[in-house]
């Protein structure tokens, strides 16, 4: 899995089939928004929180899941700030 800042406010991870295989979770469980989704996002959360202090307690965000290949998957989480 490789996480990256994109901004102050966005970051972008990129699953492969290999972090999806050994967390048990299948393509279809991020869609839903399953049990196992949330911990992988949490997860990822956590990374990035301590390699970019990217700071998400008590803000809204927004997930988008983006197709890369039959075998990966981009998540680009962005938080919300009101305006």
């Amino acid at each position: 899995m490789i996480i990256e800042q994109n901004s102050e406010t966005q970051i972008q991870a990129v699953v492969n089939h290999t972090d999806l295989h050994n967390r048990d979770i299948e393509i279809k469980d991020l869609l839903c928004g399953s049990e196992k989704a949330q911990v992988l996002i949490k997860e990822i959360l956590t990374k990035a929180n301590k390699d970019f202090c990217f700071e998400t307690e008590n803000i809204p965000l927004m997930i988008e899941a983006v197709p890369l290949s039959k075998n990966s998957i981009s998540l680009v989480i962005t938080k919300i700030e009101d305006t």
